[in-house]
Parts: C-alpha cells; structure tokens; sequence
C-alpha cells in the first residue's frame, strides 16, 4: 500500500467518479506529478509518492520506487526525477536505514573507502588496493597477504598464485558477491551483500607461469592440483615444468640408445677385462674408461641435481635444456619414459620413484651375483691345464661381477639420495586453505599428490629411512675396504718385499673391483671420492631438507662450490694430469652454474631477474652452452687430435688389425704409455707400422698369446734423429706350457726412419 502525506491516506485524490474516458489521461498526468496509483474497493485514488521515494518519469509505468541504499535519499513527497537526491560526498546510507528520507540519514563512509567522491550504491568506492567482505562496510587493505588483486572493491588472485575455497558453496557465494560489486547496481532484498567466511589463503606457485590466479585459481594448461604442481593426464613433470608426453616412438628411441651405450660399454670393458694382462699395480683399460666416464657423468648428474633441488629458480632456458639430457645420466628410466605416458592408468608418485630406483639397484646387485654363481658353476665343470688357471678364470669373473655392481651403483647414487630426501617428512611443506590458518594440510613438495599427514605416508616413510642405512653404509663400506687394502699395500711395502713377493700378493677381488674409485687418485689421497661424493650429495640432496627458497642458499652453494674447487687445485689428488684437468673443468663450470642461479629471478622473493631478459639471447646461450660442454668436449677434442694422427699415419702405411682399431675407439693416455714406455714410440704408430710384420703388434702379441711372459729390463736411448736406432732388451723366460726355451736376453732393434723391428 502506497502511504500519501497523511499516515491514514485520508488526503488523496478521488478520480473514481470521472468517467473511464477520463479516468486514464488524468492517471497518467498525476502518476508523471509524483502520485501513486491505488485502488481499493472504494475506487481508484492517486496518492503523492512519501519521502524516500521517487517517481521515474522515464519508466514505462510510473511508480514509487525506494531510494537505493548507499549515496542516495528523498525528503520530499511526490519527487520526480531519474534518481533520488544524493548525499554530500563522503557520505551514504546504510541498507539498514533505507530509504534515506534526509540528508541526516547519510552517515560518513568507513574506514578504508574513498571519502572524496560519491558513495554510488554501496559505502563509498574502496580507496585503490582494498576490497571489502560487506557493500556498508569497511575496506581491507589487500596488502595483508601476498598474491592478492583488487578491483571495484573485489579481490581475486594475481597471476603466479593458487588458493584452494573450502567448498564450491563458498566460491559460488563469493562469486555472486563480487559480480554485485562489479555490476554497480542498486541491492534488493534477495542480494548477496556480505561474504561472511573466511578467504582463502593465498599461495606463491612455485612456478608462476603455470599459475593464473583469478577467483577459481585457475591452472595453465597441462597444469592442476595444489600450487598448480600437479600434471594434468597426457603430461609429465620434468624440473618443475610440466611437458607433454612424448610419443611411444620416441621413449623407446631414446631407452634403445641409452641401452645401445651401455652395452657397447660394458661389452668393451669385458672384453678388455679378459684379454688384457693383469697388472693389479696398474690401472687397467676397463679402470681408466670408468675412471674417465665418472668425472664426466659425476659432473652431469651434479649439473641436473642442482637444477633440481634449486627448481625455484627461473633458470635459463638453454641451461634447463641441458639439465633435461642429463638427468638421462642418472638411469632414472621413469623420466626418460613416464609410465604414465605409456600406460595413462597407471600413476607413479615420488614413493614410487624411490621404490623403483632402490629396486633397480637391488635387481642388478641380484641379477650380477646370479651371473657370477652361474659362470662360477660353469668354469669348475670346464676342464683347465692347472688348477691354479681355474682359480684365475673364476678371481676374474667375481672382479668383473664387483667392477659392474659398483660402477652401476656409483651412477644411481646421487639419484637415489635425491629420491630418497624428497619423501622424508623435512620436504613437506605445509599449505593452509583459509586465511585463519585453521585448515591446514602438508604436502610433498616434489609430488603434491601424496598428503605428508596421511597413513599412506607414514607407512611408505619407513622405506625412505631404510634408503638413508643405505645411503650411509655404502659409502662407509667402500672407506673401510679402501682403508684396509691401504694399511695392507703399506705394510708390504714397508716390509721390504722383493720384486717377486710384491707380484705374487694378492689383491681382493672386491678391491680390484673398485680400482675405478681410487685407481685415478694419486696414493696420498686414495679416499678422496668420498669426498668428492660427499660434494655431490650436499649440492644435490642436502638442500632439499632445507627447505629454504631464497637467494642465500644458492650464494651459500656457489660459495662451497668455489672453495671447493680451489682446495681440490691446490691439492691435485688426481695423478693422471689430463684427468686433473678434466675434474678442475667440471668444478669450474658447476661454479658457473651456481653463479648463474645466483643472479637469476627467484619468484618467491618476488624480485625481478639481475639477468635481463635481453641476455638471455643468441650469445648467452652460447655461453651457457659452451661452459656445460667443455668436459665432455675436452674428450672430444682428445679424440679428434688423436683420430686425426691416426689418418695421418694409416695413410702413410694402410693396414688394417684388431689393435689397430681397438687403438681408434679407445685413445688413452695410459694405454699409449704402455707401449710407449716399451719401444718409444706411440701406441698409434707403432700397430699401424707394425703391419709390415703383418702382425697386430710385439707386445700385444706376447701379451695376448699368452706363450710368454716377458719384462722390460733395460733401454738404451739416444737422440731420436733421422737414421738412428734405440734397443731395447727383452728377458724371456720359458711359459707354463713349454712354448719357448729361456735365451736370456735378446736385443730387438727399432729404426726410427721405418720403424722395422730387427731382431739382433
């Protein structure tokens, strides 16, 4: 019922009596002058709109219409215009008092609102950077916690940063309250004009390009879970990005080169294992090549563990992009192909990486001494000349069984200790879905799939503290074998020994299998891999227990880095100088990386990059590029000199013989040396000139016939000119078998102008 001036409606004005032709031009006459329209039972009565009201004459039918809440109100009856009065600015109307009826009605506009324009509908714009929970309250400032964005008095989530809404009910509720606000219109009874529950807390994304905030926290694509973390199906993680899944095609590629590597390794060191002499004083070829490919695979997997463990980092992409082909290095097959890619039913989450990788190692450790017991079975039903040949061939097989073991499990290593610090508890980072910090869960940080406070978690955690015994006893037991195998070659030594005592004391199998660890370090600093392990494990492992995401931990790195590698210069513990030179390499680029990290942009201190987006161009990669393949590239380059000698000569005199190639697919310092300290000459030239003998080689020959044994007794040198000749004499002494009469000692004669050999 409209109310006229009079409470009891006795003033109005009567047009029931006029005629109807009347009647409807006179309604709408008086309904344009501010009058309501009424009937009752009585007849038609035209009533002047009350204060707080107004009539809009643009309408298509007239009526009295209640000022809006906010900026507006009406002390005068029967008002026409578009909208009622507005309050002096600064000032509004709360909804419980509407319609303002005066201009006493408009109270002073709340804390954190802009006092110095007009309220609109609600109380007063919020001043730039707050939003408000209630259209008549106050504002907040959005400054209380990182990661929010405000808007026409909203708030919602910058880019970069993930909430979780306690349910869909809340979201949609706040959903409806923000598009009030964003719409600008008058509040009815049915608004939504207060949001009355908590916020959601929210959190930095790890990676903030896969974070698009807005209200729902929306994820890039391929990108879900918590912080944005998680892998949408059809994709798979690597260093915090998600990728999608590369074809089946190119898994298999990739795992058949892999395989083809390590076999063709492992055939050459076998083989070589069995045909070489066995000098246990010495390093052998299979030693020098693991001794080599440690340095380089050591530095690789260092390179990718430091990008992953500081993956809060906005690395360089050239440099992202060598951390993705090394991690191939760690054998981490469930990277090179994500089971799930290959079967999207299955998930592996980070308990199950751990499982797999401690799996692996125990399955090789396995597999290799149920190869061993087999050929052990078989060699003691073969029949040998002497029992001591059977005893050799079976010592033989237990330190190729040893040599494989631990060289495998020198490469899984620093996998499984990365494996192993990412599921213990001190990983878990905590998120908290309400700003109250009252619902709170705990997450893995390399996989938010799996819940820290969950039962599945405790149970599988147990595993992870088994990995660290592990972890622990491996490296103390090689220590304890090293040590012992030390104070023993010590002894002998100081014990005066002869020649022939010292040749027949016998080296474990297990040391000899080992030899790779410490047959490259000079005798003073035969432990010095487990410091170097010790190094690896701290940059790759120790950081993330930690936990720590700030510049500090990264300068702290790049400062024991560089300390590092200047002890390790200063103390040159590698005898061999072109594999010092290589470990000084490697120990300077990884300096280098950590120096690239340290002025890179770390999202979680939300400044910007000290390396500008314009060097990370053409050149800066190529410096990138350039430092990370020095190592592998000073063998390459080893190689190249070397394979370009080997052409020169093999033109001079074309000969084709199993050292011969041998020699172009394994240039080893060490293995030139042999023959070099024997004759004078390289390795390469002598097997290719040693084709006019027709014969692969002199000491490869006596070596591998295995009709005698021979060594070096003396050698005559004179100046190496042009038509001159060295001697060398060689003691024989009769074999086993009776292959040769002793003749004492014969004089062979090498003519440097044609290298012919000359028996005097």
């Amino acid at each position: 019922m409209w109310r006229g001036i009079e409470k009891d409606d006795s003033e109005f004005i009567d047009i029931s009596d006029k005629s109807a032709f009347l009647r409807g031009p006179l309604r709408e006459v008086f309904l344009q002058a501010g009058f309501a329209n009424y009937y009752d039972e009585s007849g038609y009565k035209l009533l002047p709109c009350p204060p707080g009201t107004f009539v809009d004459i643009s309408d298509t039918r007239p009526r009295c219409k209640d000022c809006p809440a906010g900026g507006y109100y009406s002390d005068t009856a029967a008002f026409v215009s578009d909208s009622c009065q507005r309050c002096p600015i600064g000032t509004f109307v709360h909804k419980n008092k509407a319609p303002g009826k005066s201009a006493l009605d408009c109270s002073a506009c709340p804390q954190g609102t802009d006092t110095k324009s007009f309220a609109g509908f609600r109380a007063c714009y919020c001043l730039k950077g707050f939003f408000r929970r209630h259209m008549f309250a106050d504002c907040e400032s959005c400054e209380q916690q990182d990661g929010l964005e405000c808007e026409n008095d909203a708030v919602s989530l910058q880019p970069g940063y993930w909430w979780k809404w306690e349910n869909d009910a809340n979201k949609e509720l706040y959903k409806s309250f923000s598009d009030l606000l964003q719409g600008n219109y008058s509040v009815g009874n049915q608004s939504i004009i207060e949001y009355r529950y908590p916020l959601p807390q929210a959190h930095k994304c790890p990676r903030p390009e896969s974070c698009l905030g807005g209200i729902h926290a929306t994820c890039f694509d391929g990108y879900e879970g918590p912080l944005c973390e998680v892998c949408s199906p059809g994709y798979y993680k690597q260093l915090k990005t998600c990728k999608e899944c590369p074809s089946k095609a190119w898994m298999i590629a990739q795992l058949s080169v892999i395989a083809a590597v390590t076999i063709i390794i492992t055939a050459v060191v076998v083989w070589r294992s069995r045909k070489e002499a066995k000098n246990k004083q010495d390093r052998s070829l299979p030693d020098i090549i693991l001794g080599r490919l440690k340095i380089v695979i050591g530095f690789y997997q260092v390179t990718f563990g430091v990008l992953e463990a500081f993956a809060y980092i906005k690395w360089p992409d050239s440099l992202a992009l060598i951390g993705k082909y090394s991690e191939m290095l760690q054998l981490n097959i469930f990277q090179i192909a994500p089971i799930h890619c290959l079967f999207p039913d299955l998930k592996v989450n980070a308990f199950g990486r751990l499982f797999a990788v401690l799996g692996i190692n125990a399955a090789v450790v396995i597999l290799a001494f149920i190869s061993y017991g087999i050929r052990k079975v078989l060699l003691s039903k073969k029949i040998f000349p002497s029992q001591v040949e059977k005893e050799k061939n079976i010592s033989e097989t237990k330190e190729l069984v040893y040599r494989t073991v631990f060289f495998f499990l020198y490469i899984t290593y620093l996998s499984t200790c990365s494996k192993t610090a990412n599921v213990l508890p001190q990983a878990c980072q905590t998120l908290c879905l309400d700003e109250k910090r009252k619902k709170c869960d705990t997450f893995l940080k390399v996989d938010f799939n799996v819940k820290c406070s969950s039962q599945e978690f405790r149970r599988s955690v147990i595993v992870a503290y088994c990995s660290i015994l592990y972890i622990m006893f491996l490296p103390m037991a090689v220590l304890v074998v090293l040590w012992r195998h030390q104070r023993s070659s010590k002894k002998h030594d100081d014990g005066g020994d002869d020649e022939s005592t010292h040749s027949n004391h016998s080296i474990p199998e297990i040391v000899t299998g080992l030899h790779f660890l410490f047959a490259n370090y000079n005798s003073h600093s035969w432990y010095w891999e487990l410091v170097e392990t010790a190094r690896k494990v701290t940059l790759t492992s120790s950081i993330i227990l930690i936990g720590g995401e700030s510049r500090a931990y990264v300068g702290l790195a790049c400062v024991m880095s560089g300390l590092y590698g200047m002890f390790f210069a200063y103390k040159r513990p590698i005898a061999d100088p072109f594999e010092n030179s290589l470990m000084v390499s490697s120990l300077a680029v990884t300096f280098v990386n950590l120096g690239i990290g340290a002025v890179s942009r770390i999202p979680a201190e939300g400044a910007q990059s000290l390396v500008d987006s314009y060097m990370d161009h053409i050149m800066f990669k190529a410096l990138v590029f350039g430092a990370n393949f020095l190592v592998i590239g000073i063998l390459v380059v080893q190689y190249v000199r070397y394979f370009c000698c080997f052409i020169k000569e093999w033109r001079k005199n074309p000969h084709c013989s199993l050292s011969c190639c041998l020699a172009l697919l394994l240039p080893l310092n060490d293995l030139q040396n042999e023959i070099r300290g024997m004759t004078g000459k390289n390795l390469l030239k002598q097997q290719v000139q040693s084709g006019k003998l027709n014969a692969p080689s002199v000491s490869s020959t006596l070596k591998e016939s295995g009709a005698v044994s021979f060594e070096l007794a003396t050698i005559h040198e004179q100046p190496k000119e042009s038509g001159e000749s060295r001697s060398v004499n060689f003691g024989f002494e009769e074999s086993d078998n009776g292959g040769l009469e002793e003749k004492g000692a014969d004089q062979v004669k090498f003519d440097t102008r044609d290298s012919v050999f000359q028996t005097v």
